[in-house]
């Protein structure tokens, strides 16, 4: 007998019953709960593998959301797909399968498989993950998240970088155009897709040649004095002010200054050791420190130490024991100080005269230079400078090279430390030391071989 409205609305299970159901004929029925609940179902036989006739049941949808209007032709859709030796409950099982595969091959999907790859493996820093998964959600996910990867077209790329380089952020446009290329190329390696389109779009001749950041720096000896002269004087978070000041003395990058960690200052030893991981070049790095810097050094170890030393960096402040200081932290601090900042008269590329990171090329220009002359004693002074700063010296004694120049870089940052302290408090040069000194007869005992290494091979890599 067929079913009305009014029943489906009356239906209640009686006290003696968990369910009952109300048949509509045709294997459709209305099953009900004790709870209240009213569920379309539809019961039919099918043969199995071997042949024989099976009872099978599926779920329609509940009422009243699905009426009995609908109820009854999605009853009719299922026996024409019956009478055509079709098994209703295997092609909605296969229908179900095919979109979970496809919300798995979505590009989002595949955007964050890429991303958690690179954390895993350990082939970025802390703010190098942060900025990729924030260029994936501000340029990639937004127009390509719900695209399945494998329909992802060369013109899809296109609409999203094309938008960012008209705005002039050419440098962004060619991260993001580079980024979906690598997510491409991880689908590609699991074989998700057969071809990465990316590939096939032209760096130079879609987005033009690369733009090299600037980093602002001054090295003009009256200029640099009135710069320290202003962070010297600068009151504010204690963090900031240290991680400036070593910042000075130590030409280190801003991420490795912020990652420092109390356990790799070594007062004793007069240097920080930084490990490999943390170095840009994946190579671990020693970092000579002045009478100048050991004692900023010292200060921020006692400070650490009364914030309750669980931080895990010499900066860290913040109540996340895990964090440091902010990766524009010192760069606000220079912007405070009239350093940092947009100017109108500059390259695009420039902002103000002085950066965090540009501190590294005060060194360079002061070393190489204009105070050459506290340094012209010292064998191999380019050399030893580019090690400093932790440009890759390559070649078959590379090894050597790097280790026989500890003491020229020993000596090439104690009297940068005191040039710039000459001009901060505007006195006299410091007295060079006589070129008869023991440790610089030492250095040219091993110019030589040096020489000889450098003839082989050495190059610098930056």
């Amino acid at each position: 007998m067929a079913l009305t409205d009014l029943q489906l609305k009356r239906a209640k299970v009686p006290a003696e019953k968990k369910q009952i159901k109300l048949s509509d004929g045709g294997g459709l029925y209305l099953l009900v709960t004790k709870p209240g609940g009213k569920h379309w179902k539809i019961g039919y036989r099918f043969p199995d593998s071997t042949g024989k006739p099976t009872q099978r049941v599926i779920s329609l949808g509940a009422w009243p959301a699905l009426s009995l209007q609908a109820a009854r032709a999605r009853r009719d859709e299922i026996k024409v797909k019956l009478r055509e030796g079709i098994d209703p409950a295997a092609e909605r099982k296969s229908r179900l399968a095919d979109a979970v595969d496809a919300q798995r091959n979505l590009f989002s999907q595949w955007a964050m498989v890429w991303h958690k790859q690179n954390v895993k493996n350990k082939c970025w820093s802390s703010d190098t993950a942060k900025d990729a998964l924030a260029r994936l959600n501000n340029y990639l996910i937004p127009k390509l998240g719900t695209t399945p990867i494998v329909d992802i077209t060369r013109n899809d790329i296109l609409d999203v970088v094309d938008p960012i380089h008209s705005l002039g952020h050419r440098d962004t446009a060619r991260t993001v155009l580079l980024q979906a290329n690598s997510i491409l190329d991880c689908a590609l390696r699991a074989e998700v897709i057969l071809r990465n389109v990316a590939q096939t779009i032209d760096l130079v001749k879609e987005l033009g040649e690369r733009t090299h950041k600037k980093h602002p720096a001054i090295f003009e000896a009256k200029a640099l004095g009135e710069l320290l002269r202003d962070i010297w004087g600068y009151s504010g978070k204690t963090q900031y002010e240290l991680a400036l000041k070593l910042s000075v003395f130590v030409a280190l990058r801003p991420i490795e200054v912020r990652h420092i960690e109390p356990h790799e200052v070594h007062l004793d030893a007069r240097e920080i050791r930084i490990p490999a991981e943390k170095m840009k070049k994946a190579i671990a790095h020693i970092v000579p420190l002045s009478d100048q810097a050991v004692l900023i050094a010292e200060q921020a170890i006692a400070v650490h130490k009364e914030a309750g030393g669980k931080h895990k960096y010499l900066f860290g402040w913040s109540k996340n024991e895990s964090s440091t200081i902010g990766k524009n932290s010192i760069s606000g601090v220079l912007h405070e100080l009239g350093y940092y900042g947009n100017d109108t008269n500059l390259d695009d590329h420039v902002k103000g005269k002085q950066s965090w990171h540009g501190f590294r090329g005060t060194f360079s220009s002061v070393c190489n230079g204009s105070a050459h002359v506290l340094f012209d004693d010292i064998p191999t002074l380019e050399t030893a400078v580019e090690l400093q700063l932790a440009h890759l010296v390559k070649g078959v004694r590379a090894h050597y090279m790097t280790s026989a120049m500890m003491g020229a870089r020993i000596i090439i940052m104690q009297r940068y430390a005191d040039y710039l302290c000459s001009l901060r408090d505007r006195t006299p040069m410091p007295v060079i030391v006589d070129s008869k000194d023991a440790e610089i007869e030492m250095l040219r005992k091993q110019l030589a071989e040096l020489q000889e290494a450098q003839s082989v091979g050495l190059r610098v890599i930056k």
